[in-house]
């Protein structure tokens, strides 16, 4: 910027020109900011999914035993889907979110 107001003083450039110049490298010095900004937006959406996938997985089944039957049903939901039930025993596929937790 420093060096365009320079050559705009030293007469090499039209006011035109300089005003061309002037808003073509502001637009991409905003261009710029909004990608720098992009990554930490990611990483706080991150961080919240993961935070919210923690305590869903620290406190389900306590909400599940005091729950009433339709929030059982967006619990079952958010654990997963494809469920089955033979023998008595619940099978399903697992929410991809939580299959970390599940491994460790």
């Amino acid at each position: 910027m420093d060096q365009l107001i320079e050559l705009r003083l030293l007469g090499q450039l039209t006011e035109e020109e300089y005003k061309t110049l002037r808003a073509k490298l502001l637009k991409h010095i905003n261009l710029l900011k909004e990608r720098i900004k992009e990554p930490k937006d990611y990483a706080q959406s991150w961080q919240s999914i993961a935070e919210m996938t923690f305590d869903f997985s620290a406190h389900a089944h306590e909400i599940f035993q005091k729950a009433d039957n339709e929030t059982k049903r967006t619990l079952l939901r958010a654990l997963g889907n494809k469920f089955t039930l033979y023998n008595k025993n619940l099978n399903y596929e697992l929410n991809p979110l939580l299959r970390p937790i599940k491994a460790t």
